[in-house]
């Protein structure tokens, strides 16, 4: 780089080597297949999307809709699932106890997959969910969507009227 007078800027070397080995770390994570431990048959499970239809639920309510979503998918940072990767790249321990074993069963994650995953007791958390902040009777569906080796879950939720108590009088 150059300054405005002309003079060049030194960049120290220990940035430059520790720029190289992040370039090269982020290669080699992002070119790690997530689906490769995937049993035949089965999907990786990547999460929820929300869908409302005839009606609006308020926000603070959605955020709370997907503490009710259950298995959690695995941990992302930037888009990337870099405990899934830890585990896929990790070799089975031989001995349940030592560092690769706490590497790839403590600090890892095993994929979460599809067929863990219950729509059905979702649907009935998220309808007791909603029925706790005042929506009666909402009508709740599931589907799945499949992409390779990927899956979501898509909730169709018609939250119906939302009641509220206006006024509360107590006896005198």
């Amino acid at each position: 780089k150059q300054k405005e007078n002309g003079t060049m800027i030194r960049v120290p070397l220990h940035i430059k080597k520790l720029s190289i080995y992040i370039i090269i770390i982020a290669v080699i994570g992002s070119s790690c297949n997530t689906t490769k431990n995937i049993p035949e048959g089965d999907y990786l499970y990547k999460g929820v999307k929300w869908e409302t239809r005839d009606g609006k639920i308020d926000k603070d309510i959605k955020s709370g809709m997907g503490k009710v979503a259950r298995p959690k998918p695995n941990a992302n940072f930037l888009g990337v699932p870099y405990k899934l990767i830890i585990f896929n790249l990790l070799p089975e321990p031989k001995k349940q106890k030592g560092l690769l074993y706490k590497m790839k069963y403590k600090w890892a994650e095993k994929p979460v997959l599809l067929s863990q995953v219950k729509p059905k007791i979702v649907e009935t958390k998220l309808s007791d969910y909603l029925f706790g902040y005042g929506y009666f009777r909402p009508e709740i569906a599931s589907e799945k969507v499949l992409d390779k080796k990927k899956a979501w879950i898509k909730y169709q939720i018609k939250p119906n009227t939302r009641y509220t108590i206006r006024d509360i009088y107590y006896p005198q």
